[in-house]
């Protein structure tokens, strides 16, 4: 009955745009959608409507149609537009034309090159159907279109910026898949680029009203600075500044824990430890004679401020504060600072001897993680984390997928994949807890991630795909050997070794 109402409206000479509209959206409510045929003519006719709209902007009819009473002529005709591209892209993805979209959005780029949201759902599509270099072309071109001085406006590109920042909720409901962070990614990798962004971000952030907003453009303004050059110590005191200025920013609105995106939060604290770290560490390495020790300290000792503030009574509290102590210890082994660094974790030491001496012998993977990650054999160590149901599984037993085991992480990329024992992964020799699938891991190295997760430069411990041979008999643990050979050893003998190793006294 629609379909034949709006057909025969079709007809009348003053026909508007909305028919073509409302007809689209008839075809594709019919109940003859499993007909691709449909959804052609539920498609032709929305690009009609795309038509109108475009022929109407160009031909500036905006304010015309403003000084209108009909309720139809006054529509915003960029809501229209937007929408109706949103709905198009949908329809052309389920019959598999996709580059008829991207074609309309760079269609509608050039004589509107200032609307954001087109631009900032191209590069969603495009960094979607892995169309690298066609999105990079998009944000190219934006930023010369902003050089030519004969445009109108200039600062185009921060508004582009800041415009994304205003909407972030709008784009996904998780940090790090927003246009921003494609922007970003793209930047990363081209230097001419990466100046020409930094600029932008720099004077969003002098425009910004919004402070919130302003916490979120210095997140990514420290990420880009950041990744430029994770060696350059200008670099790193530049980024640590941006994210030191989010907390001040946060602690002077003072908003209670969880008014502010929660996982972005989390990932900040994250930059600024490592940022730290990596700081002290090239300082070090640059001026062996100055003793930087009491500074990093210090500044490790007011991210647990931090931390107690906005985290507290909370799992993310405890992972953070072991991620600082994972940090510092880093860097007093890179300081060959050996004592140093076994001391911070002589305590959990102690814990997993206790662990392995006890009656239960379910929890021996525990201890034996526990003690065995401590050392340099941290890839070995994860290996150690097995099956629950391994001593005692069958060949016949379930799948794969359904085993559980004293592990519980997650893939950093993004991709949903979780583990629950040691089974062919790769995890971050630089970030704490930072562990890959392979898909995942090589979009991180081409700079295609789309979570803000390690960086491409770094390098990963891969962790072999489980093999139930692996594992050693009842009361005994597999150990890597002076010649980096499994063996297997009773765990009393184990738990004297370690007594021995970290000086502690037995009982």
């Amino acid at each position: 009955m629609a379909i034949e109402y709006f057909n025969k409206a079709k007809s009348f000479p003053s026909c508007h745009w909305t028919v073509n509209e409302y007809l689209a959206l008839a075809y594709y409510q019919s109940q003859r959608l499993d007909d691709d045929s449909w959804r052609e003519c539920a498609s032709s006719e929305l690009e009609l409507a795309i038509a109108a709209l475009k022929s109407m902007q160009m031909e500036k009819k905006w304010s015309e149609d403003q000084m209108s009473d009909s309720l139809a002529r006054t529509l915003d005709l960029s809501e229209a537009l937007f929408r109706n591209l949103a709905r198009f892209t949908l329809w052309q993805k389920q019959i598999g034309k996709i580059d008829r979209v991207i074609a309309l959005y760079n269609e509608v780029l050039k004589y509107n090159p200032w609307d954001h949201r087109i631009r900032s759902e191209l590069l969603r599509i495009l960094f979607s159907e892995g169309k690298d270099e066609e999105a990079k072309s998009v944000i190219l071109e934006l930023n010369n279109w902003t050089l030519d001085s004969q445009q109108h406006d200039v600062g185009v590109f921060s508004k582009f910026l800041l415009d994304i920042i205003k909407n972030l909720d709008s784009h996904g409901p998780n940090f790090g898949h927003n246009p921003l962070d494609f922007v970003i990614n793209l930047a990363r990798s081209n230097t001419a680029l990466g100046e020409a962004t930094l600029q932008a971000l720099t004077t969003a952030l002098t425009t910004a009203e919004n402070e919130i907003h302003r916490v979120d453009l210095l997140v990514y303004q420290g990420l880009l600075i950041a990744g430029r050059d994770e060696t350059n110590v200008e670099y790193l005191q530049y980024a640590l500044i941006c994210w030191k200025n989010c907390g001040r920013i946060l602690q002077v609105l003072a908003l209670k824990p969880g008014a502010y995106d929660y996982e972005q939060n989390i990932f900040t604290l994250q930059s600024r430890l490592l940022a730290h770290f990596r700081l002290a560490i090239k300082i070090r390495q640059d001026n062996p004679r100055s003793q930087h020790e009491q500074q990093l300290l210090d500044a490790l000792e007011a991210e647990k401020i931090y931390l107690r503030s906005y985290f507290p009574i909370s799992d993310m509290q405890l992972i953070l504060s072991t991620s600082i102590k994972a940090f510092l210890a880093s860097y007093y082994s890179q300081s060959k600072d050996f004592v140093k660094a076994q001391n911070l974790f002589r305590d959990d030491v102690i814990t997993a001897i206790s662990i392995l001496e006890d009656e239960y012998l379910d929890n021996d993977p525990i201890g034996v993680f526990y003690s065995y990650w401590r050392s340099s054999k941290r890839a070995q160590c994860l290996a150690l984390l097995y099956p629950n149901d391994t001593l005692a599984r069958s060949d016949d037993d379930e799948d794969e997928s359904t085993r559980s085991g004293p592990l519980d992480a997650k893939c950093e990329g993004g991709c949903g994949k979780k583990w629950t024992y040691a089974d062919d992964f790769y995890m971050c020799k630089s970030c704490y807890q930072s562990i890959f699938c392979g898909d995942c891991l090589e979009k991180l190295k081409t700079n295609r991630l789309t979570t803000w997760a390690c960086h491409p430069e770094h390098s990963w411990l891969h962790v072999l795909p489980w093999k139930d041979d692996n594992v050693a008999g009842e009361g005994m643990v597999r150990v890597m050997d002076e010649s980096n050979s499994p063996k297997e050893v009773k765990i009393s003998d184990w738990i004297k070794d370690l007594n021995r190793i970290w000086e502690i006294q037995e009982e």
